[in-house]
């Protein structure tokens, strides 16, 4: 066991949709490659898997600035009422 276990990563919100998107983009093709018309065509055209790579880029983006002025607001409340806040990690203890 490691002797420092009271340090943590902070948590990314901006991963987590990213990675679930790129997991619905696995997904449509796989069904795009599975599916098709019968006639060998597939049923998602390829433009639509090209296309959800921006909007899953876009929208983790969108994810991570949303969270970035949300902890920016928390951290100025926290010190407006009096609360220490460490200015490396953010951390309301100092630590």
């Amino acid at each position: 066991m490691r002797g420092n276990t009271d340090r943590r990563h902070p948590f990314e919100p901006w991963r987590l949709v990213f990675g679930l998107a790129l997991l619905v983009l696995v997904a449509v093709h796989v069904v795009r490659l599975t599916e098709g018309d019968g006639a060998g065509e597939p049923g998602i055209p390829l433009i639509a898997v090209f296309v959800m790579v921006p909007l899953a880029l876009l929208v983790s983006g969108a994810v991570a600035a949303v969270t970035f002025a949300a902890r920016r607001m928390a951290r100025g409340a926290r010190v407006r009422w009096g609360g220490r806040t460490d200015a490396a990690t953010g951390d309301p203890d100092g630590g």
